[in-house]
């Protein structure tokens, strides 16, 4: 064995590892948003499932459809302040939703909808909510050759959950 300035072969030094960890995070959160950015462009099916801050719980699925201006989701968030479920159907420019205690649909407009409103408005441009979401990234880790883990604060308020996706 060859030491070379009191490391061994093939080990880096002290900060040289932490520069290395922290441009291999970049790398994998870099590559994550990318994935998930290009995710939008095509017709999809995804999943969500995940623990949130204030003990919640999400479980939600959806379609999604770009070309087609079709998208379609049912979602339910559980314990924490606010629990609540529902579905909800985008044909272009008409929305229809459902709270899951409701047989009823409601249509809405959206182009009579004010885009600062945080509960009608749809953005064709990320219907899934996903630019938000990478915004929230503390910590990402690639798991294989599609798939990565880490940490997000929903809330900015330093009370991070964990995530994983595979693609």
């Amino acid at each position: 064995m060859h030491r070379v300035g009191g490391t061994h072969p093939g080990r880096v030094a002290g900060p040289d590892r932490q520069r290395r960890a922290v441009s291999d995070a970049d790398t994998a959160r870099a590559e994550l948003v990318e994935a998930l950015r290009r995710s939008q462009g095509v017709a999809h099916r995804y999943a969500v499932r995940g623990d949130l801050p204030e003990r919640e719980s999400v479980k939600g699925s959806g379609v999604f459809d770009p070309k087609a201006r079709r998208f379609q989701s049912t979602i339910a968030v559980t314990g924490g302040k606010y629990p609540s479920a529902g579905s909800r159907i985008v044909i272009g420019t008409d929305s229809y939703l459902r709270p899951s205690d409701e047989k009823d649909w409601v249509h809405v407009d959206l182009k009579r909808v004010k885009r600062d409103d945080p509960f009608l408005r749809f953005d064709w441009a990320d219907p899934t909510g996903l630019k938000t979401f990478t915004s929230t990234f503390t910590s990402v880790q690639r798991t294989g050759p599609h798939s990565w883990t880490g940490r997000f604060d929903p809330d900015g308020a330093e009370e991070a959950a964990d995530f994983y996706y595979a693609r």
